[in-house]
């Protein structure tokens, strides 16, 4: 049986970044293409001015460095500052839009630290920036109050100096409320920037927490939601002192990062990013594009884009990869949004010959009944799609696609197999 293509529709797009990248930051952000940071796991921080389509190697400082949080100041300013926080090697500062960086952690420690997050209150002619430190020697919470210049902890109250993410909601600006979420410790909250913390943990799950975001940020009672391990995400309605579930509509329970967009909330999770629309009453899956089954434990927004990266995985062949993505919000939010789910991967399939040039042979444990096909190149481009209703074995004409390496996706009611071949002009 040979199939032919059939019209694309909007998904996530991988992005060609080595080793992942994770977490992104903007400056510039009145322009229409903002500057876009990544901190990535070998080559530091990369740079991209056209949306994430292409990146570049702004500086070699920080090559070979693990970049775990980056922060912009100023972004939007002529003369933006950036700090990068790396996995045991420092914090670093760049003033020149990451064309160079200097050591910059003064006031903490030097080694075996690994820095989580950044957030920033205060004004923007006078910001408080502050640090966390997570896992292993984890140091707790820093705070600078000369641009990332010099530092010094503010860890009064706080039962564990394993800290990860953070987050300042500016509901009073003359009090901001700071929260810090402890990875195996609950939330802490502090009311005076930092000085002293408390806990606020009523209603979460014991076990760790991974990430926390708000909505209404600057409203009088501004909506937060922290995602757990294994628990999926919880809401608090007074300010962080008391949290419930909401998790309608969530199928994968384990929450590594989220994100806000307006009155919009995202989740990635182990399994793919959802979304609610609703201030997590209920929750969609819009993960049209993405790898199956893997751990996107970053997600981001910059602009009208979402940036994601997925963990590394071991896939059928034995391979480890860490994947970045990104994807416009207008695909996901509104009433041009696709409302896709995507079903678990069961197992693979058997796909030969490999590397192909003509024509594809591809045999599932499938059985023989409506089966949709659709093969994608590793930017996360659909390239194929067709349906085929004898699954077991079929064919398929491969000799317009480009030469490179493709995964075969293909759908049964709930179910997925997946697959990969190489395409080769030669004989």
């Amino acid at each position: 049986m040979f199939c032919s293509a059939s019209a694309t529709f909007s998904q996530w797009q991988r992005m060609n970044i080595h080793n992942g990248a994770a977490p992104f930051v903007g400056i510039s952000l009145n322009t229409p293409s903002p500057i876009i940071f990544a901190g990535n796991n070998t080559d530091g921080v990369i740079r991209s001015t056209d949306n994430g389509m292409s990146w570049s190697l702004p500086s070699s400082d920080l090559l070979n460095l693990d970049v775990e949080a980056l922060v912009a100041i100023d972004a939007n300013s002529s003369t933006p500052i950036l700090l990068a926080g790396t996995n045991d090697h420092g914090l670093y500062r760049s003033t020149n839009s990451g064309t160079n960086w200097t050591r910059s952690d003064s006031g903490m420690p030097k080694n075996n630290v690994i820095f989580a997050d950044f957030a920033i209150a205060g004004s923007e002619a006078s910001p408080l920036i502050f640090v966390s430190t997570a896992y292993g020697n984890g140091a707790g919470v820093f705070l600078s109050t000369d641009k990332g210049v010099s530092w010094k902890a503010v860890n009064t109250g706080l039962t564990t100096l394993s800290i990860g993410p953070l987050m300042v909601v500016s509901s009073n600006p003359a009090v901001p409320l700071l929260f810090a979420v402890g990875t195996a410790s609950g939330v802490f909250r502090s009311t005076d920037n930092g000085t002293n913390w408390t806990s606020e943990s009523t209603g979460l799950p014991s076990g760790s927490l991974f990430s926390i975001a708000a909505l209404d940020t600057n409203a009088s009672s501004p909506v937060i939601f922290v995602g757990t391990w294994g628990a999926g995400v919880f809401r608090s309605m007074d300010e962080g002192v008391n949290w419930q579930s909401v998790n309608n509509g969530l199928t994968d329970l384990s929450i590594y990062s989220l994100a806000t967009s307006g009155t919009d909330l995202f989740a990635g999770t182990d399994s793919g990013i959802f979304l609610s629309t609703d201030s997590g009453t209920k929750w969609r899956n819009v993960s049209d594009g993405l790898s199956p089954n893997n751990s996107y434990s970053y997600i981001g927004i910059i602009g009208s884009m979402m940036f994601a990266e997925s963990d590394s995985v071991i896939d059928m062949f034995g391979d480890a990869s860490s994947f970045a993505w990104r994807r416009p919000l207008s695909e996901m939010i509104g009433s041009n949004a696709d409302v896709i789910t995507m079903p678990s991967v069961t197992q693979s399939m058997s796909a030969y010959p490999n590397p192909a040039t003509a024509i594809e042979h591809c045999m599932t444990s499938f059985r023989d009944q409506n089966t949709k096909v659709d093969i994608y190149d590793l930017l996360g481009r659909k390239t194929l799609s067709f349906n085929t209703e004898n699954p077991g074995e079929f064919s398929f004409d491969v000799s317009m696609l480009q030469d490179g390496t493709y995964e075969i996706i293909c759908r049964q009611g709930n179910d997925i197999v997946q697959g990969r071949f190489i395409k080769s002009g030669k004989n």
